[in-house]
C-alpha cells in the first residue's frame, strides 16, 4: 500500500514517529521532518554540510538503536553488534570532521532535537578542545527496572505497591 502513495508521500510515512526538525536520509538526499513531512534540503547544504549530517544521522541511529535495545533487554550479541556500528560510526565521523561539540559540527546539526544525544555521546574537554567517548561506546548504560514478583518483609511489599500503583493492593 504504501509505495502506491505518490513520492513525497512515501517519505512522508517512511518518518512516521520521526520528530519535527529532525535530519533524515532519503535515498541518499538529506531531508528534514518539517510540518509533519519529511521535506528535500540537500541542496540547499553544501556537500560538506550534507557529509556532516548524513554521518550525525549515522550516529544518532545507531545510538537510538542501541539504547532501544538496552531498554527491551536485547541479548549481548545483538548490543555488542549495534555498540560496534556505533563506534566505526563515530571513529569515522571523527577521523573526518572532528569531534561532535565542534563549531561546524554543532551549526550544521544544531535545530535537530537529537543534537543534545549526540552531545551526550562524548566528554569535550574545552581547554584542549578534545573529546573522549562517553560509557555507551563500551558498556551497557541503561537497565529495564521489573516490577518486584515477591518481597521478604511487609514493608518492602508496601513499598512496592505503592511504586508500581501508587496504591496499597
Amino acid at each position: 500500500a504504501r509505495d502506491n502513495l505518490p513520492p513525497a508521500r512515501r517519505e512522508a510515512s517512511a518518518a512516521v514517529g520521526a520528530r519535527p526538525g529532525s535530519h533524515h536520509l532519503h535515498h541518499g538526499r538529506v531531508h528534514r521532518m518539517e510540518d509533519g513531512e519529511l521535506v528535500d534540503i540537500h541542496e540547499r547544504l553544501n556537500a560538506t554540510q550534507r557529509a556532516r549530517i548524513a554521518g550525525l544521522c549515522s550516529i544518532r541511529d545507531h545510538a537510538r538503536a542501541l539504547l532501544d535495545l538496552q531498554l527491551a533487554d536485547a541479548d549481548d550479541s545483538r548490543q555488542r553488534h549495534e555498540r560496534a556500528m556505533l563506534n566505526g560510526s563515530y571513529d569515522r565521523y571523527v577521523a573526518r570532521f572532528g569531534c561532535l561539540s565542534n563549531r561546524a559540527n554543532a551549526l550544521a546539526f544544531r535545530r535537530d532535537p537529537d543534537y543534545p544525544l549526540l552531545l551526550s555521546l562524548e566528554h569535550y574537554d574545552e581547554e584542549t578542545e578534545t573529546a573522549t567517548k562517553a560509557a555507551l561506546f563500551s558498556r551497557r548504560t541503561l537497565a529495564r527496572i521489573m516490577e518486584p514478583e515477591a518481597a521478604a518483609e511487609p514493608e518492602e511489599a508496601l513499598a512496592a505497591s505503592v511504586q508500581w500503583r501508587g496504591r496499597v493492593d
